[in-house]
């Protein structure tokens, strides 16, 4: 009867293990936004960009750009896990410039996206990254920002 019992119990344990959809690595389910921190794997992924639009206190967007090109989202992916995340509660009614999200190339491939809002500061040298509800990055170095900036725009930070 114990070993019945001990070969049922190994057998759920090591069956229930890995909670992940089947096909997948664990650095894909995170890339696909399961997790708080974004994979650097070369996943077949793009980037949506929406810019705001309208009067300053509207939350108004529209889609301004994709970004197909896989070195670009790899960098990305690789400034986003170099930052220094806090927790915080931001109590603004300015909405953010741009917004962006990870997608899978193939439009059958269902994720829950994780939204990851940019604000240009006064100075317009630096950014003030937003992911998910409560999660900020605050101090974005002028050289990330100018990069981020870029690779998610097409334009110069500093004009």
């Amino acid at each position: 009867m114990i070993p019945i019992l001990l070969t049922i119990f190994v057998s759920f344990s090591t069956g229930c293990s890995q909670n992940k959809p089947e096909g997948t690595s664990s650095t894909t389910w995170v890339a696909n936004g399961m997790d708080n921190k974004v994979s650097t794997v070369n996943e077949d992924q793009f980037i949506l960009v929406q810019k705001h639009i309208g009067k300053e206190y509207e939350n108004n967007f529209e889609e301004f750009k994709k970004i197909m090109d896989a070195k670009q989202v790899h960098k990305v992916k690789e400034i986003l896990n170099e930052l220094k995340w806090e927790y915080a509660k931001r109590d603004t009614l300015q909405p953010p410039d741009y917004q962006f999200i990870f997608q899978p190339k193939d439009p059958k491939i269902k994720v829950q996206a994780i939204l990851h809002r940019i604000w240009i500061t006064p100075d317009k040298d630096r950014l003030v990254i937003g992911r998910g509800e409560n999660q900020y990055a605050f101090q974005l170095s002028k050289e990330q920002s100018a990069t981020l900036f870029e690779i998610l725009t097409g334009d110069k930070l500093v004009k």
